[in-house]
């Protein structure tokens, strides 16, 4: 939660700070056993580069499907506190759908769209073959209550059909997705990718 006690980064990370931060409140998840309890995940900037991390850490593809608001954890690039510190270690089987914006100046440091959309698309591991990337050209940093309310219900029941299908992306609820974003008078534009396969990109 933003400007929570433990809403910031870890020591190990440039301007990072001591416990609490959200690698202890990560922690303290993983203690509280809550993960197993639920269907999937939302994690936003920081949760994304901090959060669900140390959850694939400790369990790997367990770990439930997971929405990552502005794609935080293959934020690699830039500077200051943005930068991961240590490599992913992304689960082979884990359901992510990342969230990007086009308007989002901070994550997306000066790449053009289609810069962008490639740098986040080469972090996902080859080995990966249940990722999805929805890249909206006008979402900022903070992305819009009117967007949110259109899209992320879409994204989390692709991640939960991902799931469950044993990794057959469900298609019926990517067109329902497609669908929401081309309605008439819709002010959203953007591109989808998925993995169709362990390294095989469909856009």
């Amino acid at each position: 939660r933003s400007r929570a006690p433990y809403d910031r980064y870890p020591e190990n990370w440039k301007q990072g700070s001591p416990a609490p931060n959200l690698e202890s409140f990560a922690h303290e998840v993983l203690a509280s056993g809550s993960i197993s309890e639920a269907d999937c995940l939302l994690v936003g900037s920081r949760g994304g580069q901090v959060l669900l991390p140390q959850l694939w850490k400790a369990l790997g593809a367990d770990v439930p499907p997971t929405v990552v608001i502005n794609g935080g954890c293959v934020v690699i690039n830039g500077g200051c506190a943005m930068r991961l510190p240590e490599a992913v270690a992304w689960p082979r089987h884990a359901v992510t759908f990342l969230l990007i914006g086009g308007q989002d100046q901070l994550f997306r440091q000066g790449f053009s769209p289609e810069q962008y959309v490639a740098d986040v698309q080469k972090r996902v591991p080859r080995a990966n073959g249940t990722t999805a990337i929805l890249f909206v050209e006008e979402m900022l940093h903070m992305p819009q209550g009117a967007l949110l309310a259109a899209v992320l219900p879409h994204l989390l029941r692709v991640g939960l059909a991902w799931r469950s299908s044993g990794g057959q992306l469900p298609l019926r609820d990517v067109h329902a997705l497609l669908s929401e974003m081309n309605i008439e008078g819709s002010s959203w534009t953007g591109r989808l990718l998925f993995t169709s396969a362990p390294g095989s990109w469909q856009d």
